[in-house]
Order: structure tokens, then C-alpha cells, then sequence
């Protein structure tokens, strides 16, 4: 409930570095961490929301904030493609439904250029 509570309200996911075997140390940071977030969440809509599971938001989450997906959380992205919030960009590979990209100010060209620049820089190695 907590990581769920975190990404709808745009905050960073709660951090557990400190804890051991005996003790919980959980930080939780009350920042809006970008309100693009806020307006992805609710384009979603709440009644969709509803029918998400905790991976679900951090599969969400993770595509927002382009970062890669587990094996665990790769696995409830047929859902995410079912419901038209996620898309295929290659194998393995999801970004949002373009109808999401514009709630949150991003353009397909963007997304076109920023593919380019990032295989052009791995040609470049």
C-alpha cells in the first residue's frame, strides 16, 4: 500500500536502506516529485486504478521514469497492453500509450528522437 500511495501521489518510493535483521528503517519523502505523474494517474483514471495491483503501479512507475523492468514486473505488463496504457517499443521493451505521452507534455517525436540519440550513442561505443 505504501509503494501504491507513493506513485499515485507522485512521490519517491519509500527507501528501506537501513533496515536488518531486527529493525524496520523506512523514509518516506512527502515531495511531489513531478507533477507529470500526478497527471498520468489521472488520465488512468481512478476507476482503472482500482483494478491495479502494487506491481502494476511500480511497472508504471518504472516506464514513467524510463527505467528497465524485472523479470517479476515484465510479467504484468500484458494487463498494462490490454488496458491501452502500455505499448510495445521493441522486444522486451514498453513506454506508454501514446494517448498517455500527451497528458504529460511528451510528443512522439520526442520519444523518436530520444530512441535515436540513445542508439546512437551505444553505435558510438
Amino acid at each position: 500500500m505504501i509503494y501504491e500511495l507513493s506513485i499515485k501521489e507522485a512521490k519517491s518510493l519509500p527507501d528501506f536502506t537501513e533496515t536488518d535483521m531486527d529493525f524496520v528503517r523506512i523514509t518516506l519523502n512527502g515531495l511531489v516529485i513531478d507533477r507529470r505523474m500526478l497527471s498520468l494517474i489521472g488520465e488512468i483514471g481512478s476507476e482503472r486504478l482500482a483494478t491495479f495491483s502494487t506491481d502494476d503501479f511500480l511497472v508504471i512507475n518504472a516506464i514513467f521514469h524510463e527505467q528497465g523492468l524485472t523479470d517479476k514486473l515484465r510479467s504484468h505488463t500484458k494487463k498494462l497492453l490490454d488496458m491501452d496504457i502500455l505499448e510495445h517499443a521493441g522486444r522486451n521493451k514498453y513506454v506508454l500509450a501514446r494517448s498517455l505521452y500527451a497528458t504529460i507534455g511528451k510528443s512522439s517525436k520526442e520519444l523518436i528522437l530520444k530512441h535515436i540519440e540513445k542508439m546512437e550513442k551505444k553505435a558510438l561505443r
